[in-house]
């Protein structure tokens, strides 16, 4: 394996930018033979990517765990009768390794100046000799980890040159990368782990902040209703469709140019329902009983007998048992199910307990109570793909969101292309709120996403949106225009209608 940093110049439209760095890179070695690598998952500089295991590996759990046999050897074949498996070349795991937990573009929060210094001690006192740090990118999270260790292995007459947080990070993108440590609250960390100055602010690699490091073009792959995503930052809940038009895409900074966070993909957990393993992020519409996401909701209710008898009849426990024997306990809806027959019977159940009620699927496709699923054959296809109401192509319902057309005054349900094709800009602003009830993993919504307009969450920042009024050229607008609200509720928005 070659170590070191990747230098390649490369060009692209209107700009000129080095590529960045790649595999397991050697960043320092201390003075008494310590040496101390570093790389991303992403960027092929896994731990388990070093020719021989490292004394110590660390990193974000998310990250530092990928390479352990458990997560990523392959497996699934009796060695008795599948030799083939025994030829399978396993991936020894270091005999230390530090799982912290690091969220991205962030700091960890139960790691202190003490813990790092003793950290530095025991290291010494273990004998260890070969240390790799990494996160994802092998950026922020990983430059973080490299200044405080450059500087507490560091001798007094080192430390001489590093009067503040701002030179040791310096000292580390020298020889390693000029992204490393990527946000202010991380600079600011690695000053406080090193008891120092926090110095003058570096230079980050995000647009928004300039600086002297590169701004990257953005991808030319047109977004689509099949390859547009539910993003949501990682520190103040912003979420919204992809759209690169407007810089709102996975990876890139906040809406907010004050907010230190980034734009990270909740597709899966907010609008993916297909699959077992985000049961407890999920719920189901009790009137059509599929799993619904979090931009479908329509109406919520309480948990009770009464909400069964009334969406499906006074057999309605037969019902939903003959729907439990259709659905394998392995899958998704089946676990959802069995979530809600459970709850059914505890006595403890609570009578405020939140579900949906109705939703999207079952809201346009259910005229009438004939419409319901037939619970002895199997669901009636409510789940297959429907058209837009606006460009009438052909999607999955579970990315449809509600929209008012103001010419017809009706509800209609509006694809991600056409609101990211609209005049306005829109976000989606969470709709349940703690008055609602008690709320259940597995049970119950985690949120209720509506639409809301750019303009809404600006002055709700500043305080309100009393000044908010709506624009009488919307009015006008054509069908093909989206969502704008009107500030009607407690909270200045209207979270029910949406313009278009």
């Amino acid at each position: 394996m070659t170590y070191g940093r990747h230098t390649t110049t490369t060009t692209t439209t209107g700009t000129t930018w080095k590529e960045c760095h790649k595999g397991v890179n050697l960043v320092f070695t201390t003075h008494d033979g310590i040496e101390v690598y570093a790389g991303g998952s992403s960027r092929s500089g896994g731990w388990w990517l070093m020719e021989n295991p490292p004394d110590l590996a660390m990193g974000p759990d998310s990250e530092v765990l990928k390479g352990m046999p458990s997560k990523n050897g392959t497996r699934g074949l009796e060695t008795a009768s599948w030799p083939c498996m025994e030829e399978i070349e396993v991936v020894i795991p270091p005999k230390n390794i530090l799982a912290i937990d690091f969220p991205d573009f962030n700091v960890p929060e139960d790691l202190g100046k003490e813990f790092w210094e003793q950290l530095v001690v025991d290291i010494r006192k273990n004998k260890v000799k070969t240390i790799h740090c990494m996160c994802m990118g092998g950026h922020g999270r990983t430059g973080v980890q490299l200044a405080i260790l450059r500087y507490l292995f560091a001798t007094e007459k080192e430390r001489e040159d590093w009067k503040s947080a701002y030179d040791v990070v310096k000292a580390i993108r020298g020889p390693y990368c000029d992204k490393a440590v990527e946000a202010t609250k991380q600079q600011q960390y690695v000053a406080d782990m090193c008891g120092i100055p926090a110095g003058e602010a570096l230079s980050f690699h995000k647009a928004q902040y300039g600086g002297t490091t590169t701004t990257y073009g953005k991808s030319s792959v047109k977004k689509t209703n099949f390859n547009t995503k539910l993003v949501e930052c990682t520190t103040c809940d912003f979420a919204t469709w992809e759209n690169p038009e407007q810089d709102l895409v996975k990876d890139d900074w906040c809406f907010d140019f004050a907010c230190q966070g980034k734009l990270t993909d909740v597709h899966e957990y907010c609008i993916d329902r297909s699959k077992a393993g985000v049961e407890m992020d999920a719920c189901l519409c009790l009137n059509c009983l599929q799993p619904v996401s979090d931009v479908q909701i329509m109406s919520l209710n309480h948990l009770n007998g009464n909400l069964m008898e009334v969406l499906h009849g006074e057999e309605w426990d037969k019902l939903l048992a003959s729907q439990i024997k259709l659905n394998s306990a392995g899958m998704l809806k089946g676990k959802l199910l069995r979530n809600i027959a459970n709850t059914l019977l505890d006595e403890n159940m609570p009578e405020d307990l939140v579900v949906v009620d109705s939703c999207i699927l079952c809201n346009f496709n259910m005229k009438s109570q004939k419409d319901a699923p037939d619970y002895e054959k199997g669901d009636k296809g409510f789940v297959h793909h429907v058209n837009c109401d606006y460009c009438y192509k052909n999607c999955s319902p579970h990315i449809l969101t509600m929209a008012l057309d103001v010419k017809t005054n009706t509800k209609c349900r509006a694809c991600p292309e056409c609101i990211n094709s609209s005049k306005s800009h829109f976000y989606f602003h969470d709709n349940m709120t703690e008055e609602d009830g008690v709320r259940i993993d597995g049970i119950s919504p985690q949120r209720w996403l509506r639409l809301t307009h750019i303009d809404v969450f600006n002055a709700l920042k500043a305080g309100g949106v009393k000044n908010l009024e709506k624009d009488e050229k919307d009015e006008e607008s054509d069908a093909d225009e989206t969502p704008e609200p009107q500030p009607t509720n407690s909270k200045g928005v209207n979270e029910d209608e949406y313009e278009i």
